[in-house]
């Protein structure tokens, strides 16, 4: 018996009789309610008053559905308009990607948070106040979506989630969204987002013309076994040297900013600097 009937996502607290239902979807704000265990509605409790937020420019986030690049399986995103929108005009667009197989990273509610401390919605709402249209999209190989969906990141982690469908979307995009560039496409990300990113800008030369990746881990045979494993599989060769996109290096065309931290124990940047003696031949 469904008890939560809103559509958004739901955080529960049981007490003995009723719960306690907070729910709200990123273009919802909060709102709590009182429920008995049944589900009947009781009272609401509190609902979010974010009035200050808009007031200083905050743009809701579209909820949109897009194909695959096999043309039959449907993706989620969202997409968040610049604060001062004009449908006269055409905007840039940041496509802000993780690219890892274990997250899933379209936001779920209003105060997004996927447990990992990452960038709040890889901060398209800081670039909206700069006249970007950023958008997110979870493509194959994410999980929550049943095994055959995550399946498509097996011995694929060089895939980068759907970094695929990625590309096939933007012209779907287009058509739903006509004030988007498709001449003025970038992406960024982290850690998986940036090996992602620089995947997108060797292997997608003329569809992503700018990338800014950070912490990128660009050889999965450098990284911890404890991730590449869990997808990969144990160690063969034509697998894993798929995972080092430095092998692509000499396809770079656009504009490509790499950062790294010094003191990183997780992603070391000798990644970084492996890439950029790649890059230099």
């Amino acid at each position: 018996v469904r008890l939560t009937p809103e559509d958004a996502t739901h955080t529960v607290s049981m007490g003995v009789e009723s719960f306690v239902d907070t729910f709200s979807r990123v273009d919802m704000p909060p709102v709590t309610v009182l429920r008995k265990n049944d589900g009947t509605f009781i009272r609401e409790l509190e609902r979010a008053d974010v009035s200050k937020l808009l007031e200083n420019g905050y743009v809701y986030p579209e909820r949109f559905t897009v194909k695959a690049e096999d043309g039959v399986t449907e993706l989620c995103g969202i997409l968040v308009k610049p604060a001062d929108f004009d449908p006269k005009k055409t905007y840039p667009v940041i496509d802000y990607i993780y690219g890892g197989p274990q997250l899933y990273n379209v936001p779920r509610d209003f105060t997004w948070d996927n447990s990992m401390n990452r960038e709040i919605m890889g901060g398209l709402q800081e670039f909206a106040q700069l006249g970007f249209v950023g958008i997110i999209i979870d493509g194959r190989g994410t999980p929550g979506r049943g095994k055959k969906f995550h399946e498509f990141c097996y011995e694929n982690i060089h895939g980068c989630a759907g970094l695929c469908d990625h590309v096939y979307a933007l012209r779907e995009l287009k058509e739903k969204y006509p004030f988007i560039d498709l001449e003025r496409v970038g992406m960024w990300g982290n850690s998986g987002g940036g090996y992602a990113t620089v995947s997108a800008m060797l292997e997608y030369p003329k569809v992503y013309k700018v990338g800014v990746a950070s912490a990128g881990n660009y050889d999965q045979r450098m990284y911890e076994h404890s991730w590449t494993e869990r997808y990969n599989g144990l160690y063969r060769e034509e697998v894993y040297e798929k995972g080092d996109i430095t092998r692509l290096a000499g396809n770079l065309s656009g504009k490509l900013l790499l950062a790294y931290g010094a003191m990183d124990d997780n992603v070391p940047m000798s990644q970084t600097l492996r890439l950029c003696d790649e890059l230099n031949k």
